[in-house]
């Protein structure tokens, strides 16, 4: 049994020191590569360097044999193309910055930020009527009407200016009979009269619910107002009605 016991210690030693060899090749296999390896990086750092100061040596020799005025000429173009290479980088620069700031500030407002003029492309709707008709479209779609609104609006108009014919339409410039306790209202351009009657429609009648004509005669044409002596009144309805079947036509 003890000699059992001692030769299983000695196996086993000789287990241990065979793993000892291995591990002292590998550490200097590891050690030659290593020193292998910054040979060779100090080497590759020494040939680069003197082939770069050898191809200096060449080129200033070259440089040096020129006339003088040509060696003069090339300095000054190297210095300016420094400086207008130094220049375009620090203006890239604050246009970077520029472009970063507004990007953000657009993103993030904050709450003492002046608003920020933008050039805005509004294409306007396409229009198949006649101009002064689209000019009223178009004003309409600005405002934020709808289809409906924007023909209704066309309509009323036709019929109060008798197709844009009226003494109030050439030279009042209002395009919806648009009246106030001296009588028809006068406007400098005919912008503004479509803008002022659009105004007055959005704000009056639609936003309040009076979308159809049916519902807007009562308040803008009221049958037996006294400012309608001769009672054409009454024939207000059925005129901007034909005018809106005539306008859903295109």
């Amino acid at each position: 049994m003890k000699k059992i016991t001692r030769l299983r210690k000695n196996r086993n030693k000789r287990i241990k020191e065979y793993l000892k060899s291995i591990l002292k090749a590998f550490s200097l296999l590891l050690t030659n590569v290593l020193e292998l390896l910054v040979y060779l990086l100090v080497k590759g750092v020494k040939i680069s360097y003197k082939a770069i100061y050898r191809l200096n040596t060449i080129i200033g020799n070259l440089f040096m044999k020129l006339p003088r005025i040509t060696r003069t000429l090339i300095i000054y173009v190297l210095i300016l193309t420094f400086i207008l290479d130094l220049t375009g980088t620090i203006q890239g620069k604050k246009i970077i910055k520029i472009v970063e700031y507004k990007t953000i500030n657009s993103i993030v407002p904050t709450a003492n930020a002046e608003p920020q003029e933008q050039e805005e492309i509004i294409e306007e709707p396409i229009c198949k009527y006649d101009e002064v008709s689209c000019q009223i479209y178009n004003k309409a779609k600005e405002l934020n009407m709808s289809e409906e609104q924007a023909k209704i609006s066309i309509a009323i108009s036709k019929w109060e200016t008798g197709n844009y014919t009226s003494v109030a339409f050439k030279e009042k410039n209002n395009v919806g009979g648009m009246m106030c306790q001296s009588g028809l209202i006068s406007y400098s351009t005919l912008d503004e009269g479509i803008e002022k009657f659009l105004i007055n429609l959005k704000n009056n009648y639609f936003d309040i619910g009076l979308n159809t004509l049916e519902l807007i005669q009562p308040k803008y044409c009221p049958i037996g107002a006294k400012n309608d002596p001769n009672g054409l009144n009454k024939h207000w309805l059925n005129g901007t009605k034909k005018m809106l079947e005539e306008l859903k036509k295109y």
